[in-house]
């Protein structure tokens, strides 16, 4: 596994429920999801998580963004990362 310290901004409403994930895609067509944070979203925070992700940084092909929406979320309101850093090195 590959230690990766995600940092996420979001973009969109000001502030929402539901939770982030990260889905990485590799070179094969294989994909792994990971969730970065979970309940009160804001665009004023900057989210931070270290994930051990068994894709090869080496070998991903893309990267995801998914939000999940509370069930009292408003139909028309969006959500997206403005930025994504990520930092990564082999065991840690």
């Amino acid at each position: 596994a590959w230690r990766q310290k995600v940092f996420m901004k979001l973009s969109g409403v000001k502030k929402i429920r539901g939770d982030i994930n990260l889905v990485f895609y590799d070179t094969q067509g294989n994909k792994k999801e990971y969730e970065i944070s979970s309940g009160d979203l804001s665009q004023e925070e900057i989210y931070t998580k270290y994930l051990d992700v068994e894709i090869n940084p080496k070998n991903t092909a893309k990267i995801e963004f998914l939000w999940n929406k509370s069930v009292f979320t408003l139909l028309w309101a969006r959500l997206g990362a403005e930025r994504v850093d990520i930092i990564y090195g082999e065991g840690g």
